[in-house]
């Protein structure tokens, strides 16, 4: 059985090395175009870790390959914004070109084509209305939208949306490992569901009031308490290991899940935002980011909850090790990247 232990352990820790290098934030830039009766309004909102010069309107400026009916945007006027407290650069472009009635952009290729996992998000308006949005990455280095009236529905930019929710749950370890570390004590459908309710309720408060403007709080603080949740959450399982020993005691899981999912919405918020959420589909998007953050919650929820209940029931002895070393392996994972973001963030 100390063997069986062993080797539990050792997959749990070579497990959490493999993803050790994922954080939830998403390497994403983004581009957004707009057109109306002025001309043509150019953002471009990036992380400020990526410039490699400390002329960051300069280096944007050469780094935008963007062209507007066949020509290169000339913009007339050009500022820059340096959000500090959320380390990110926004560059900002006027022009007063004339629109035609179907324009079209190109974007030759992503704002940091060198950097492997970043992400460039192109957002085309015309007139408040989202033409198209498309992702630029190194396997689709390049886009082109427009050359006619025809305009996404709202069902379309959704629908985006909902994939982008779902990628960011499976490339956010931390929220999945804290999720999971919730769960490591197994429990009936309806215990679970509970858990999996009050995170979801949590977090859908504040994703919408940060995506909102209504209310948010900076990444330097909201990243290393994501963190924190995750030590907090996994050594509380030491606590409560006995609880089905003893069915009047209180399963606090729930409201941990609650209290701690309130800060997760802001990261959930703070990857949204990097997206670019568009204000004129603002409804939808916001709804559907959160329908895709849920379906690869449930689907990673299912999958785990499955085979934790198979291996348990298959051998009984193995809960309270996979308990243990579970709980040890995910504290270690959020001290980690608790230390890392106090620095980093």
């Amino acid at each position: 059985m100390q063997r069986l232990n062993g080797v539990v352990l050792v997959m749990l820790f070579l497990a959490l090395s493999v993803t050790a290098a994922w954080s939830h934030t998403l390497n994403m830039t983004g581009v957004k175009v707009r057109f109306d009766s002025k001309g043509i309004a150019v953002s471009v909102v990036a992380h400020a870790h990526l410039l490699q010069t400390s002329d960051a309107k300069t280096e944007i400026s050469n780094r935008l390959k963007l062209h507007i009916n066949g020509q290169s945007f000339s913009p007339t006027q050009v500022q820059l914004i340096r959000d500090k407290a959320n380390g990110i650069i926004i560059w900002q472009a006027q022009s007063k070109a004339k629109v035609s009635t179907a324009p079209q952009v190109a974007l030759d290729s992503p704002i940091f084509p060198e950097v492997a996992d970043q992400r460039t998000v192109l957002t085309v308006i015309k007139d408040r209305q989202v033409l198209d949005e498309v992702l630029l990455n190194s396997a689709h280095p390049s886009a082109v939208i427009g050359g006619s009236n025809q305009q996404l529905t709202k069902a379309q930019v959704a629908l985006r949306f909902v994939v982008e929710g779902i990628g960011h749950i499976f490339g956010g370890i931390d929220h999945i490992l804290f999720l999971l570390s919730l769960l490591l004590l197994g429990g009936n459908w309806r215990q679970l569901l509970k858990i999996v309710t009050a995170f979801t309720l949590a977090h859908s408060i504040t994703l919408s009031l940060a995506a909102t403007g209504t209310f948010s709080l900076p990444p330097r603080f909201v990243e290393p308490v994501i963190a924190l949740s995750i030590v907090f959450v996994a050594l509380s399982n030491f606590l409560n290991r006995h609880r089905e020993q003893d069915p009047q005691r209180i399963d606090w899981r729930p409201y941990m899940a609650f209290g701690f999912g309130l800060i997760h919405g802001f990261g959930f918020a703070g990857a949204l935002a990097e997206v670019g959420l568009p204000r004129e589909a603002l409804a939808w998007a916001l709804v559907a980011f959160n329908c895709g953050v849920e379906i690869g919650q449930a689907v990673l929820v299912l999958l785990f909850s499955t085979v934790l209940g198979a291996l348990v029931k298959q051998w009984p002895s193995l809960q309270q090790p996979v308990v243990r070393y579970g709980s040890m392996g995910v504290a270690a994972m959020g001290a980690f990247w608790f230390i890392q973001r106090i620095f980093t963030v």
